[in-house]
Formats: structure tokens, C-alpha cells, sequence
């Protein structure tokens, strides 16, 4: 899929009425037939509710047949998440707004970046924005989701929140009033586009003004951010093999497990090797004088079956890499 640079890329390709059937269009490109019958779903969608706009009025609007519409983006609702994507994933504002100069002047160009983005299909982001006519439909509900959150990470960089727990899972707070600040930016929006009760400056004087006063009387008085993380390992870090348990029991009986846990505390910050504890452990413990002395070798090998759970290390490298200290549980 091509690169975009927002709403604007796409849906200013429609340019011609939709309510009824356009000539054929011209031969195109793939790419630039794609972008072409996104662009005039964009502004359908704008026009009328979800249910109201079938295949044959997109096909027609786009000047192309249902089958070619279908071999592009297959069902409506397939067609109706990619307008989703285009009004909410508003890429560009890193490369648009620069994050320097005063507070207020940052603010003022990514609200005047955002309303001119937005603006050409205002109707269409409205609609969107609150899933009108799929309500309920959980991928577009994480899509909204996903799109607050990410919105939130971009407005705290340009307004100079970046401290490390803004940027980690860890700290969430500042995160969550951008989100909750997102919502009442919807509804200006909605006030503006489709009620007429606010005008375009109403909107951007209460977007600046608002964004200003959270970041310099809010977010100093949030709860103090999280201090450190301490993670459990077995069952989110690392998962043992079916039979694991077990087969410790069959090597050094029922109480034998708890007491590896137990030993394998020294080794894990730095007080000797994991080996030197079990050896220790089978001394002390009177095992190695039992009728079946211990096989520490087939315990190491046990322990190496261990699986490690890659996309949980990868977040608590984020973590510590966002300046959280993390702890093993």
C-alpha cells in the first residue's frame, strides 16, 4: 500500500459528485485505482450513514465495476476500515509540526495542522471517529483505540512531554489525559462540522487554549509516575513445558522443586553459578545420601527446556529502555 500523507491524499482525488453514476474513469495504474476509489469511499461515507451506501453507489461513484471494486479492498466493511485507517492514522504531523519554540507556538501548529488535515472531510472523520453505523465491531473499536493512543504519543513529543515513562508502558497517565483531551477534540469537531454551532476558529481557540492549560496546570499535579516494575517471571516471562513440574519431583522428590526455586535465587544476581547452588542444595539438603542421589546434570538439562517468551522481553527491554527500573518477581 503507498505511503499517504493523510486524509487529504486520497480523498482530494474525489472530485466529482457522488450521488450518481460517473463515466468510466480513464485506465489507471493499480496503485492510483486503489487511491482513487479510497478517495471517493471517503467522501460517500461522509455523505451518508454506514448502512446507507451500498457497493453498487461506490462502484459508481469510483467509475469502476463492483468486481474490480471487490479484487481492490473485497467486502464494504473491508472498504469502510481502510476510510477508517485513512481519517484516523494521520501520518505526517512529525515531519509537519517540529516540536521547538515556545509552548503556545507548538500547540498552535499542530492544531492548525490537524483542522487543515482534517478539514476537506471534516463529515467523514466525524463519522468515523465514533464508528458510526458499526457500533460494536470490535476491530474498528481497537482501531479507535489504537489511533487515540497513538495520536496521545505524538501530541505529548510536540508539546515536550518526553520524559522516559511518557514514552514507556510504565507511565500512562499523561497518555490517558491526551486521550481523554482527544475525546472533546472529537466533539468540537462534530459542533463545527455538523451541528454549525461552533465556527473553525471556535474550535481551534478551544483545542490551543485547552491543550495549553493541561500541559502547564494538569500534568504537574498527576500521581506520581511509576517508580519500577517488577515483573512475574514464570507464567509471563518464561513458560515451562508440559510435565515440568513433575519430572523435578521424579528426580528429587516432592519437596524438591520448591527448594530449586529457592536456590536458584543466589545465581540470578550474581552469587555464584547456578550449578555451585544446586550442589550445594543436594549436600545440605541430605539428597545426595538418599537411595537415588540427585542427577544435577539431568536438572540443568530440565532447566534449559524453559521457554522464554520473546515478545515479554521485548517489552520489559522497552521498559527499562524508557528508564524504569525492572525486577524479577
Amino acid at each position: 500500500m503507498p505511503t499517504r500523507s493523510g486524509p487529504g491524499s486520497a480523498a482530494t482525488a474525489a472530485s466529482a459528485p457522488t450521488g450518481t453514476a460517473q463515466p468510466r474513469a480513464r485506465r489507471l495504474e493499480p496503485d492510483a485505482r486503489r487511491e482513487q476509489i479510497l478517495a471517493c469511499a471517503v467522501q460517500l461515507f461522509g455523505e451518508r450513514p454506514y448502512a446507507a451506501v451500498s457497493t453498487t453507489d461506490l462502484a459508481a461513484a469510483a467509475g469502476v465495476t463492483r468486481g474490480l471494486l471487490h479484487h481492490y479492498f473485497g467486502t464494504k466493511r473491508d472498504l469502510y476500515l481502510e476510510v477508517v485507517r485513512e481519517m484516523l492514522f494521520l501520518p505526517g504531523i512529525g515531519e509537519a509540526v517540529t516540536a521547538t519554540g515556545p509552548l503556545l507556538a507548538r500547540v498552535e501548529r499542530s492544531v492548525d495542522w490537524f483542522l487543515d488535515t482534517i478539514g476537506a472531510h471534516g463529515a467523514t472523520f466525524v463519522a468515523v471517529s465514533g464508528a458510526e453505523g458499526v457500533g460494536g465491531d470490535p476491530e474498528i473499536e481497537a482501531m479507535l483505540a489504537e489511533a487515540d493512543d497513538l495520536a496521545a504519543r505524538n501530541v505529548l513529543e510536540i508539546v515536550g512531554v518526553t520524559s522516559a515513562t511518557a514514552a514507556s508502558a510504565a507511565s500512562c497517565a499523561e497518555r490517558a489525559v491526551v486521550r481523554a483531551y482527544a475525546s472533546l477534540v472529537k466533539g468540537a469537531v462534530r459542533e463545527w462540522v455538523r451541528a454549525r454551532t461552533l465556527t473553525r476558529d471556535d474550535v481551534r481557540l478551544l483545542m490551543v487554549q485547552t491543550l495549553v492549560a493541561i500541559v502547564e496546570d494538569v500534568m504537574p499535579q498527576l500521581s506520581t509516575p511509576v517508580k519500577a516494575v517488577l515483573w512475574d517471571a514464570d507464567g509471563v516471562l518464561q513458560h515451562t513445558p508440559p510435565g515440568w513440574q513433575e519430572r523435578l519431583v521424579e528426580l528429587g522428590g516432592p519437596e524438591f522443586p520448591d527448594a530449586v526455586m529457592a536456590a536458584e535465587q543466589g545465581p540470578l544476581v550474581g552469587q555464584g553459578t547456578f550449578r555451585e547452588a544446586l550442589e550445594a542444595l543436594v549436600t545440605e539438603g541430605g539428597l545426595a545420601a538418599s537411595d537415588q542421589p540427585v542427577d544435577i546434570d539431568a536438572v540443568l538439562d530440565l532447566w534449559r527446556t524453559v521457554q522464554i517468551d520473546p515478545e515479554a522481553l521485548a517489552l520489559v527491554d522497552a521498559v527499562r529502555a524508557g528508564g524504569t527500573p525492572c525486577y524479577l518477581a
